[in-house]
């Protein structure tokens, strides 16, 4: 695992942080399901930020 190579970013973000992300985005699917539109702008998830760290 990519265990001994952190990027920076990681330390910014909290489990929790990157949990209540997930969250959101399974409350927008939901959301969505019911028949409300899909907002333009997409939930950015800290584990996203992290994985464009090179």
């Amino acid at each position: 695992m990519a265990q001994e190579k952190k990027p920076k970013l990681a330390s910014k973000h909290t489990g929790r942080e990157v949990l209540d992300c997930f969250v959101r985005l399974i409350t927008k699917r939901a959301a969505h399901r019911m028949g409300e539109p899909l907002s333009s702008k997409p939930v950015r998830c800290p584990t996203t930020i992290m994985r464009d760290q090179p």
